[in-house]
Order: C-alpha cells, then sequence, then structure tokens
C-alpha cells in the first residue's frame, strides 16, 4: 500500500508513516492501494479524524488531528479505527472496543514518535511554487490534449474520404451489372 502522507504538525514524517502503515495493516487495506492521509495538530489534548468510505482495494481518504503532545497509543487506536472506516467498515462491522477506540494495539511497543527537524514555513512555500507548476502542467496537458484531438480528427476524416471512395466505386460497379443484364 501506498501511503500519500500531508504532514502539517511538528512531528517525524517517517515515524508517523510507520504507526499509520501498521494501522492500516491491522484494518486490512490491500497491498497496492493508495491512501491519502492529511496529519494536522488537534488543538485539544486527544486525537481524533475522519475518514471517507471506500473498500479494502481502493479505500477512502483520511484526516487526523494528533495533540501536541501526543499519547502514542491513542494515536494508534484513532488511526486504525480511521483504516477500518476507510476501507468501508460501519459501525456494525466493529467491535465495541474498536468503535470507541479503546482496543488493545500491543504492535506498537517499538514505535516513537519524535518531532520533526525542519520547519513547516518551508512546506508552505513550496506548495504555492508547486501551485505554479501546476497550472503549467495543466497547461501542457490541455495542449496534449489538443494535438491528440486534432490527430484523431485528420485519421477520421481520412477514413470519411476512403468510405466514400468504396461507395463511389461499388455504385459505379452495381449501375455497370445493371446496365449489362439490361441489354442481355
Amino acid at each position: 500500500m501506498k501511503l500519500v502522507i500531508k504532514n502539517h504538525t511538528a512531528w517525524n514524517t517517517p515515524d508517523l508513516r510507520k504507526l499509520l502503515a501498521l494501522a492500516a495493516e491491522k484494518a486490512g487495506v490491500k497491498r497496492g492501494a493508495i491512501v491519502r492521509i492529511q496529519v494536522k495538530t488537534a488543538r485539544r489534548a486527544w486525537a481524533s479524524g475522519t475518514a471517507y468510505y471506500g473498500t479494502h482495494g481502493r479505500p477512502g481518504s483520511i484526516q487526523i488531528t494528533i495533540p501536541k503532545e501526543p499519547v502514542l497509543a491513542r494515536v494508534a487506536r484513532v488511526a486504525h479505527h480511521l483504516f477500518l472506516r476507510a476501507v468501508g467498515a460501519r459501525a456494525r462491522d466493529m467491535t465495541k472496543e474498536q468503535l470507541s477506540c479503546t482496543q488493545d494495539v500491543p504492535w506498537i511497543q517499538w514505535l516513537e514518535i519524535r518531532p520533526s527537524n525542519h520547519d513547516h514555513e518551508e512546506d508552505d512555500e513550496q506548495e504555492v511554487l508547486g501551485a505554479k507548476y501546476k497550472l503549467d502542467a495543466k497547461k501542457a496537458a490541455r495542449a496534449a490534449k489538443l494535438a491528440h484531438a486534432e490527430a484523431m480528427l485528420k485519421s477520421a476524416n481520412t477514413r470519411l474520404k476512403r468510405a466514400t471512395t468504396l461507395q463511389k466505386k461499388w455504385h459505379r460497379k452495381v449501375g455497370a451489372l445493371r446496365r449489362a443484364k439490361e441489354k442481355a
């Protein structure tokens, strides 16, 4: 599975990726699936989040908020719950512990979440620059689509001309055969 993580917190992204990957694995996300995750800092002292329904092969996206001083077990429980939601689990499909985020998470005992070393203001600047490149990429994509459409139009016109030529050929052939039949 591929986790596309947009980290807006002061916590290390690779550490969050390890935690989220384990939670996704425990929730049954398939190997080839791509999951988009947005991680934000919570204003409260607990973790929470939102998940959009999907399936095991095409899970929905997830937004998780973690506190400034995260309790690793709580974050893991919420992440597991959100991944269950993202793969399509409803409340009736979950155990009481999974639904209320109180399940045991022994798979996190060797994990830790360390503070990040870089400034997120740089990320915001890069996003602004990225937006410019996205616009250029959109223009290039439109130009490529236009070139493709023009080529396909030319090909269709060629097929039309060939079909018209064949129609004329067979029209002449039928006319000649009718005239030959009338003479006989």
